[in-house]
């Protein structure tokens, strides 16, 4: 078999940034986010965050069976990509306070969940199909896990940073003063 290059390992290991962001960015932002900001309370807030990730265990078998039919990963990993960075961003420009804020981010969030099946599903699977050669897939895949700890490591240290104020419409913080 053909030794893979470094530039397709990059080039695949930089899915992980998608996947680092979603999985450490609602993990240490949302739940404050939605306290803190968005006047949520404290057990629906934590619900919001339960429900998705309870979604992806539900959804992800359909979308890899979505993706499989198919026959081709690319244009998942490409749509599913956009689609989940614009629910991302707009799951922390929340419009609404209290009740309206926990059913915005509910559905934000759910459609987002259901966005980035479609990208992390066909993402992991398309390692197989870039090379059958088990060292190759290794290399591959290390290089897949570097990159995915480098996106844990820089969206956990910048999402904190970014603030969950800086993230509510300044109309938002107005009213609340």
């Amino acid at each position: 078999m053909r030794q893979i290059t470094r530039g397709t390992r990059a080039g695949y290991a930089t899915g992980s940034f998608v996947t680092g962001a979603f999985g450490t960015v609602p993990g240490l932002l949302l739940l404050p986010y939605l306290t803190d900001s968005l006047a949520v309370p404290a057990a629906v807030a934590g619900l919001l965050v339960l429900v998705p990730k309870a979604w992806d265990v539900l959804f992800n078998p359909v979308a890899g069976r979505i993706s499989d039919r198919a026959g081709v990963r690319r244009p998942f990993l490409l749509r599913g990509g956009i689609v989940t960075a614009v629910l991302f961003a707009l799951l922390f420009a929340g419009p609404f306070t209290g009740v309206g804020a926990a059913v915005y981010v509910a559905v934000v969030f759910l459609a987002c969940a259901t966005a980035y099946a479609f990208f992390q599903v066909p993402y992991v699977a398309m390692a197989a199909e870039i090379t059958e050669d088990y060292d190759e897939r290794t290399r591959l895949m290390a290089w897949r896990m570097a990159f995915l700890a480098l996106a844990i490591l820089v969206s956990g240290a910048g999402a904190p940073r970014c603030g969950t104020r800086s993230a509510t419409p300044a109309w938002a913080w107005r009213s609340r003063r």
